[in-house]
């Protein structure tokens, strides 16, 4: 069965519907009675419980052809901006991205990615060896509680 098809069944399950309640409503209106009330006469209540049964019926068909409609119902394609190399993370896609973007918008100032392609080298970190002999050479400012106690002294 095809989409197309379920979206008929649908339709075809509405109108049954549609055609048990308004028998139902004609019923009740001709022999005034109310849905909450109790039939007492048995002829009454047995064309009653079968038209109840009926539009019963036709509501679980027609709950059951839109799930099945549902399910056959194609997925949307979602319009990709980009497109990634195989087995990228998540992070790695978003640089990727950042990069991609950074490419357009060299390109659409007139130059091209490929001149703009070379980036600035960037400074070496400091190692641990470097850190500690500047901080060593560097002059040990006094705390607040060094000041507080040097001027009480004073």
């Amino acid at each position: 069965m095809t989409y197309e098809e379920a979206l008929e069944a649908i339709n075809l399950k509405k109108a049954a519907l549609k055609e048990a309640k308004t028998a139902l409503r004609a019923f009740r209106k001709e022999n005034d009675i109310n849905p909450d009330d109790e039939i007492k006469d048995e002829k009454l209540a047995k064309k009653h419980g079968k038209l109840v049964t009926a539009v019963e019926k036709a509501e679980t068909e027609l709950t059951e052809a839109t799930d099945a409609a549902k399910e056959l119902k194609p997925k949307a394609e979602r319009a990709v901006k980009y497109e990634y190399p195989e087995g990228m993370s998540a992070g790695e896609k978003k640089k990727f991205r950042a990069k991609a973007r950074a490419a357009a918008k060299k390109a659409a100032k007139g130059e091209t990615a490929e001149e703009g392609a070379e980036k600035p080298v960037k400074k070496a970190k400091k190692t641990e060896e470097v850190a500690e002999t500047a901080a060593e050479e560097a002059p040990a400012k006094p705390t607040k509680k060094k000041k507080a106690i040097q001027e009480d002294e004073d």
